[in-house]
This record gives structure tokens, C-alpha cells and sequence, in this order.
């Protein structure tokens, strides 16, 4: 049963064989539904995040206007997936500092229907914004903040943006237009989270597990990379990385693994 709200009122509930109706409704109010994903409150951009991402899982050539798909969702649902330095809260009380991330539930929601809607729609976005807006979820200024006193919210959001660049780089539509940009956007970032640089700071446990635990994903992405045509001939940053990866016996192994993996799945799905 679903109820809906329009303009403060709430319609009588919609029973699910009035599904028709409801994708009517949707359809026709597309601008003032997803128009939401521009509201101040973050609740509510969260909210939306979570029905866009569910109305692209059911059928979203009928559900949401392509003007409105282009014009207002695809870039509402990438300019969420950036840290919102405005929503992060530092608190002090007396000796003891903490954070408080007041985005991280619509960042997260972002990052999945993001995920959904690249699966749905390949070319709606151009790959050099979505490279530039993935690699903030690492290098943003208030990313090493996040890491220091959330490293599980951080590592959560680095690994979803790991998993949405490897459908990129595993998708005939747009693997190709991955290599002119990912010596300047991504070799850095995966640089970076495969070899992490020291700082002498204690690390926990927790921590620890969490950050072998993105390595391991950040090297299956660099072999699903590595599989794409021309990439290690015109991104020599990134060449140098994997000849850096393959010198390291764990790390090596585990590429290994992943490209056979890689190679067995493009086997089975010639044409994806």
C-alpha cells in the first residue's frame, strides 16, 4: 500500500493493484518529485535518494521523463555522492574530540542509486565527471577528517566507489572512455589506497581489517582496468602501478585472481 502527498495533503492509499495509477502519478509530477533532490534538508534529499534508486529498479523508462532523467536526476544524484563539509559537526567536550557526519546516510543512499542508474542508463553521464566526483569520496579535504574519527563511515564510502568505477571499467559502453582520464583522476586515488602511505600513527585493529579490505577491492578494480583496450599503452601512470602491484607477491596474487575472474565473467558475458 502506498500513500501519497501532494501539497501537504495525503491522498487516500493506493492499494497495489493501482499500480498503473501510481506510475501515472509519478510520471506526471516528475518535476515537483524529483525537484527534492535540490531540498535543503538533507532528510528529505535522502528520502528521494531512496525512491529514485527504487524506481529505477522497477522500470524506469516509464517512471521518470528522460528531461527529467538528464536534467535534474542524473546530476542531483552525483552532486550527492560529494562530502558536505556544512553537515559534518566537530564536537568537543573537554579533552575528548568526535565528528558527527550528518550526510553520510544521503551520501551512502547517493552512491547506490548512482549505482543503479549508470547500470540503467551507461552514457547519461560523462565519465570524466563521474571520475572527478568518485575520487572526492577519497580526496575530498574532509575525507582524512571522516577517516580519523569514522574510519567504518569512510572505508563504507571508498568501497562504494570503487564497486561503481569497476561497472564502469567492466562495460562495453563506457570502459573505453575511462582511459584518457585515469592517469589525472584515479591511478593517484587507487596509488594511494593500495599503498598507503605510513604516518607512524597507531592504527587499530578495526582499521587495519578495514583497510586491506579496500585494498583488495581497489586491486580487482585495477584488473578490470587492466583488461581494457589500450589502457596500459596510454596511461603510463597506471602501467607503472600495475608493475608496482606485480612486485608485490600478496598483492600480485591477488590481482592474479581477480583477472581471472574478470576474464571468466567477460567469457560468459561477451557482450556486456
Amino acid at each position: 500500500m502506498y500513500s501519497i502527498v501532494v501539497g501537504g495533503k495525503t491522498l487516500e492509499p493506493w492499494q497495489i493493484e493501482n499500480v498503473a495509477a501510481i506510475n501515472t502519478f509519478i510520471f506526471s509530477n516528475a518535476g515537483p518529485l524529483f525537484g527534492l533532490l535540490k531540498d535543503e534538508d538533507v532528510q528529505v534529499r535522502r528520502q528521494i535518494l531512496l525512491t529514485t534508486n527504487y524506481l529505477l529498479r522497477q522500470n524506469s523508462a516509464s517512471l521518470i521523463p528522460d528531461e527529467a532523467m538528464k536534467a535534474v536526476v542524473a546530476p542531483s544524484v552525483l552532486n550527492e555522492t560529494l562530502i558536505r563539509s556544512e553537515l559534518i559537526k566537530k564536537i568537543e567536550i573537554g579533552p575528548h574530540k568526535d565528528i558527527q557526519d550528518n550526510g553520510f546516510e544521503a551520501r551512502k543512499a547517493a552512491f547506490a542509486c548512482l549505482s543503479t542508474l549508470i547500470g540503467a542508463y551507461p552514457n547519461i553521464l560523462g565519465v570524466e565527471d563521474l571520475l572527478s566526483h568518485l575520487v572526492n569520496a577519497f580526496t575530498d579535504k574532509d575525507a582524512p577528517l571522516l577517516r580519523q574519527y569514522l574510519a567504518s563511515a569512510y572505508f563504507d564510502i571508498a568501497i562504494a566507489a570503487i564497486q561503481i568505477l569497476t561497472v564502469v571499467a567492466t562495460s562495453s559502453f563506457t570502459s573505453s572512455d575511462m582511459v584518457p582520464h585515469v592517469d589525472k583522476y584515479l591511478t593517484p586515488v587507487l596509488d594511494g589506497a593500495i599503498f598507503p602511505a605510513t604516518t607512524g600513527k597507531k592504527i587499530s585493529e578495526d582499521e587495519i581489517e578495514l583497510m586491506e579490505h579496500l585494498k583488495r577491492n581497489a586491486v580487482c578494480l585495477v584488473a578490470s582496468m587492466k583488461n581494457i583496450p589500450g589502457m596500459l599503452k596510454n596511461a603510463p601512470a597506471f602501467d607503472k602501478l600495475v608493475t608496482k602491484i606485480s612486485k608485490d607477491s600478496a598483492l600480485s596474487t591477488i590481482l592474479k585472481e581477480a583477472e581471472q575472474s574478470v576474464n571468466s565473467e567477460a567469457t560468459q558475458n561477451p557482450g556486456k
